[in-house]
Protein backbone atom coordinates (compact mmCIF):
# COMPACT_ATOMS: atom_id res chain seq x y z
CA UNK A 1 0.00 0.00 0.00
CA UNK A 2 1.44 3.30 -0.94
CA UNK A 3 0.61 6.64 1.11
CA UNK A 4 1.25 9.88 0.24
CA UNK A 5 3.09 11.95 3.30
CA UNK A 6 1.61 15.55 3.24
CA UNK A 7 3.95 18.43 5.26
CA UNK A 8 1.99 18.79 8.15
CA UNK A 9 1.96 14.88 8.80
CA UNK A 10 -0.72 13.26 7.04
CA UNK A 11 -0.78 10.49 5.45
CA UNK A 12 -3.45 9.68 2.73
CA UNK A 13 -3.50 6.29 0.68
CA UNK A 14 -3.01 6.43 -2.70
CA UNK A 15 -6.55 4.32 -3.21
CA UNK A 16 -8.27 6.72 -1.15
CA UNK A 17 -7.00 9.98 -3.95
CA UNK A 18 -9.45 11.28 -6.34
CA UNK A 19 -7.57 13.92 -8.02
CA UNK A 20 -4.59 15.99 -7.51
CA UNK A 21 -5.40 19.68 -9.12
CA UNK A 22 -3.15 22.67 -9.15
CA UNK A 23 -4.97 25.50 -7.51
CA UNK A 24 -4.00 28.49 -10.01
CA UNK A 25 -5.50 26.82 -12.66
CA UNK A 26 -8.15 25.10 -11.63
CA UNK A 27 -9.52 28.37 -9.33
CA UNK A 28 -9.52 30.30 -12.45
CA UNK A 29 -12.76 27.35 -13.22
CA UNK A 30 -16.30 28.59 -11.61
CA UNK A 31 -17.02 24.84 -10.57
CA UNK A 32 -13.72 24.69 -8.81
CA UNK A 33 -14.04 27.83 -7.13
CA UNK A 34 -17.42 26.42 -5.85
CA UNK A 35 -16.56 22.86 -4.84
CA UNK A 36 -13.76 24.89 -2.62
CA UNK A 37 -15.77 27.42 -0.78
CA UNK A 38 -18.89 24.26 -0.33
CA UNK A 39 -15.53 22.16 0.57
CA UNK A 40 -14.88 24.55 3.08
CA UNK A 41 -18.23 25.12 4.24
CA UNK A 42 -18.17 21.47 5.23
CA UNK A 43 -15.27 21.59 7.39
CA UNK A 44 -13.32 19.21 4.87
CA UNK A 45 -10.71 21.06 3.83
CA UNK A 46 -7.33 20.75 5.75
CA UNK A 47 -4.28 22.64 5.23
CA UNK A 48 -1.24 20.54 4.86
CA UNK A 49 1.17 23.62 5.31
CA UNK A 50 1.99 27.27 6.46
CA UNK A 51 3.26 27.87 2.99
CA UNK A 52 1.03 29.66 0.47
CA UNK A 53 -0.95 26.27 -1.54
CA UNK A 54 -0.08 25.50 -4.58
CA UNK A 55 -2.25 21.96 -5.16
CA UNK A 56 -5.11 20.40 -3.59
CA UNK A 57 -5.76 16.37 -3.22
CA UNK A 58 -9.22 15.43 -2.97
CA UNK A 59 -9.53 12.41 -1.04
CA UNK A 60 -13.10 10.11 -0.87
CA UNK A 61 -13.55 12.48 2.56
CA UNK A 62 -11.11 15.36 2.61
CA UNK A 63 -9.61 18.37 0.47
CA UNK A 64 -5.53 18.67 1.65
CA UNK A 65 -4.44 21.88 0.60
CA UNK A 66 -0.64 21.18 -0.33
CA UNK A 67 2.08 23.85 -0.97
CA UNK A 68 4.01 20.79 -2.81
CA UNK A 69 3.35 21.66 -6.61
CA UNK A 70 0.94 18.57 -8.47
CA UNK A 71 4.10 16.83 -10.24
CA UNK A 72 6.33 16.88 -6.90
CA UNK A 73 3.28 15.10 -5.81
CA UNK A 74 3.09 12.92 -8.54
CA UNK A 75 6.87 12.37 -8.47
CA UNK A 76 6.78 11.65 -4.63
CA UNK A 77 3.95 9.08 -5.45
CA UNK A 78 5.70 6.86 -8.30
CA UNK A 79 9.24 7.02 -6.25
CA UNK A 80 7.35 4.77 -3.45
Amino acid sequence: MIYLRLYNGDLVREDDIVGIFDLDLSTEAPASRKFLRESEAKGIVRVASRDIPRSFIVTKDRVYLSHSSKSAIFKSLSEE
